[in-house]
């Protein structure tokens, strides 16, 4: 689906409701409060947000990433986001499901990649919101077979390599998009992208597909090559969370509240803002040897165990290289989508976890 603009960010709606009396909200692995005044609460576990009075809350919520796919795989998609700058919000207790990561396929269990999990706001309130975890990579299809298309899911997954040129009878599609049972689509809130069809085995192609990605350009017009073209594909690209909401102060005091100072949600500090700010990002597609992989700017961290690189601003997983090389894991608490692996005997990535950050002023 395209990506559609911020509904009301930046809004002068006020916070705490008059006669409700005082505004207060508990809960979270973490709650902080940056020097701006705002307050903050993360979810990187499921919990619950205990709320009295009634105001309007900012919120970021993703879903789990989809998991790349073995074998010249398509890369994973990213888990859908929400971001609503205005969500009004009334006394109660608002329950808290953080959507895991899909898994990426094996060497055992080369079908085996599986779709994001759903993260959930508020079930049995009119508050109710669900996103939907990104769509498995799938694995190289087999010669002769009918193709089969990545998983579809929040951002759909990467479509694997096709062994035979011309692809019998066209390239393997990526996954679409779906609809989270508390929104229809098209909605101002919710963002997430198809994912990129696999290529050819040809003369000079070769790889799975991106996975989707909920930034503006996370879909298959960036995470899929042209059959002349000889690199593997990138994930689809991230979504950037405004600087007002997750300003470079609050990162810093979130990030010394999670008890990782030097990191916050698996990117280190200091990076580039845009990087702190990610979220959603497509898995690269596994390429064929002696194809080259999709890489932005590295993964991070480079050992002992990487993660994320694939995607414009790095949360999606890096494709594995050739024959040889493993899809790399999405970045931690980013729902981001793993690569797709080089070859059959290595495996692909893991999606990764989704987050809800909630802020308002004091």
């Amino acid at each position: 689906m395209p990506i559609l603009g911020l509904a009301g960010f930046g809004g002068g709606v006020a916070r705490a409701g008059g006669d409700a009396g005082p505004f207060t909200v508990t809960g979270g692995n973490v709650s902080a409060t940056p020097a701006d005044g705002s307050k903050y609460h993360v979810f990187t576990a499921s919990g619950d947000l205990v709320v009295s009075g009634s105001g309007s809350i900012d919120i970021l919520m993703i879903a789990g990433g989809g998991g790349g796919g073995n074998q010249h795989g398509g890369g994973g998609g990213g888990g859908a986001l929400y971001y609503n700058s205005t969500l009004p919000i009334t006394s109660g207790t608002y329950s808290v499901i953080i959507g895991t990561g899909g898994v990426g396929g094996t060497v055992a269990s080369p079908d085996g990649s599986t779709n994001g999990n759903l993260t959930i706001f508020g079930p049995g309130t009119p508050s109710h919101i669900v996103v939907n975890g990104g769509g498995f990579g799938r694995r190289m299809s087999q010669p002769n077979t009918s193709n089969q298309s990545g998983g579809p899911g929040g951002c759909g997954g990467g479509g694997g390599l096709t062994p035979v040129h011309p692809s019998p009878p066209a390239r393997t599609p990526g996954g679409s998009v779906t609809a989270p049972p508390t929104h229809s689509l098209p909605s101002p809130f919710i963002y997430g992208n198809a994912g990129g069809r696999g290529n050819d085995y040809g003369a000079a192609p070769g790889g799975g597909g991106g996975g989707g990605g909920c930034g503006p350009n996370g879909g298959p017009g960036t995470n899929e090559v042209p059959q002349t073209n000889g690199t593997a594909a990138q994930g689809g690209d991230d979504f950037i969370a405004p600087t007002p909401f997750l300003p470079t102060s609050a990162i810093s005091t979130l990030a010394t509240a999670l008890s990782t100072p030097t990191v916050f949600l698996g990117v280190p500090i200091p990076s580039p803002g845009d990087q702190l700010r990610a979220f959603g990002g497509g898995g690269a597609g596994g390429s064929h040897s002696p194809w080259a992989i999709y890489n932005p700017g590295g993964s991070y961290p480079a050992s002992p165990t990487p993660y994320g690189g694939g995607s414009a601003y790095r949360t999606g997983g890096l494709g594995g290289l050739g024959n040889s090389g493993a899809g790399v894991n999405g970045v931690p608490n980013r729902g981001a989508g793993g690569g797709g692996s080089g070859a059959g005997p290595t495996a692909a990535g893991n999606g990764s976890d989704g987050v809800i950050i909630i802020r308002y002023p004091q």
